[in-house]
């Protein structure tokens, strides 16, 4: 099982609020604070640990002592972190997004993290 230290990261301001302003009043978020801390580590984690790496990949990165992301140990944590990365950067494909919502996440939860405000 994987470890990530979560005593390291210090909280980010704009890593969202717990309300989210809709155009019909208030709406309440559809992510956890737990959640947000996990939106706000994809903010600083690298692209490149969001997808499988091939195996050229695995070796250059052995070769080179280059330090990948350790997947989250809750895999709908996990799967929030990796789509967040790519919803972020603007690279999300339809297979990252129907992953996404497989994990529970509701198609709300999409919307925020595709959104231009985010």
């Amino acid at each position: 099982m994987a470890y990530r230290a979560f005593e390291e990261w210090q909280p980010v301001a704009a890593a969202g609020p717990q309300r989210v302003a809709a155009t019909k009043g208030p709406q309440i978020s559809p992510f956890t604070p737990v959640e947000w801390s996990v939106i706000a580590i994809a903010r600083l984690d690298s692209r490149g640990s969001a997808r499988a790496s091939s195996r050229l990949a695995v070796f250059l990165a052995r070769l080179f002592a280059m330090r990948r992301s350790t997947p989250l140990a809750n895999q709908r944590l996990e799967a929030l972190r990796g789509f967040a990365m790519l919803a972020l950067a603007g690279q999300a494909r339809n297979a990252d997004e129907r992953r996404f919502l497989d994990a529970g996440f509701s198609p709300a939860a999409l919307d925020l993290l595709k959104s231009p405000l985010n």
